[in-house]
């Protein structure tokens, strides 16, 4: 109930927000035919994760592009009409030396750690579009997020205020319903603005995710630039306790 009332009250908002913005010429009304796009991307999200122990993970952009190991990031659609599908898929690995931190009384002191964490993130949503006009577009979507991630601290080569071996790991993995909205706002040329935004909740307390930025249609397709943050608060009884990452992301869209 809280997710659906907070997409509400962003689709409110939004719709209000969009509904004053200067009209732009381009056409981008529905289609009865089948379109699709497929868009990869790179996103350097900063990454904050803290288990039901009390040991913290921060890993910085910086630390991300020094130690990632592996990355597959990309989203496809299919709109026909008012009506679309969506898939984003997100893989990331990644060993990071001196990331974390293993503290609290069960541990028996605070430690440097190292990282190894990987993580699958898939998205799929339905979408309507309720509006359109020479100002841009605005979908209603609902759907599900499924996260599948592993965490491994080992701070065994650390010196700390008690001596010998300290590990431990923690792992989850979900199944949540989203509800949401998604659109972009057409600006001069072929210039504009997108967003997103989508909240949710089942086998965790809460998960949410939001995304902003600017576009530019070229003949061959679009790239934009946007700000994309995700988290995850887990409930009791949970090897983790929330997850979050934030950070830019560059993307290239190809229609078809």
């Amino acid at each position: 109930m809280r997710a659906c009332k907070l997409a509400a009250s962003a689709l409110c908002a939004i719709t209000l927000a969009i509904s004053s913005i200067p009209a732009r010429t381009a056409d981008r009304g529905p289609s009865d035919e089948w379109r699709f796009s497929i868009t990869p991307y790179l996103w350097v999200p900063a990454i904050d994760i803290e288990t039901a122990s009390g040991s913290e993970v921060e890993i910085s952009m910086d630390d991300l592009l020094d130690n990632l190991k592996m990355a597959a990031l990309g989203y496809f659609e299919a709109r026909r009409s008012r009506w679309s599908f969506a898939v984003d898929g997100i893989y990331l690995n990644l060993a990071v030396d001196g990331g974390g931190t293993l503290s609290g009384p069960r541990i028996g002191g605070s430690f440097d750690a190292d990282v190894d964490t990987r993580s699958w993130i898939w998205t799929l949503t339905g979408g309507y579009r309720v509006w359109q006009s020479d100002r841009g577009t605005l979908d209603v979507i609902a759907g599900a997020r499924y996260l599948d991630v592993s965490l491994d601290l080992d701070a065994s080569k650390q010196i700390g205020p008690i001596g010998g071996v300290r590990e431990e790991s923690a792992d989850g993995s979900n199944i949540n319903a989203i509800v949401g909205v998604r659109g972009d706002v057409y600006l001069d040329g072929r210039w504009y603005a997108l967003y997103h935004l989508d909240v949710g909740t089942g086998e965790v307390d809460l998960t949410w995710q939001a995304a902003a930025g600017v576009g530019y249609q070229f003949n061959w397709g679009d790239l934009s630039l946007l700000y994309r943050h995700m988290e995850w608060d887990f409930g009791s009884g949970e090897d983790l306790d929330n997850i979050k990452a934030g950070g830019p992301m560059l993307a290239a869209t190809f229609h078809f």
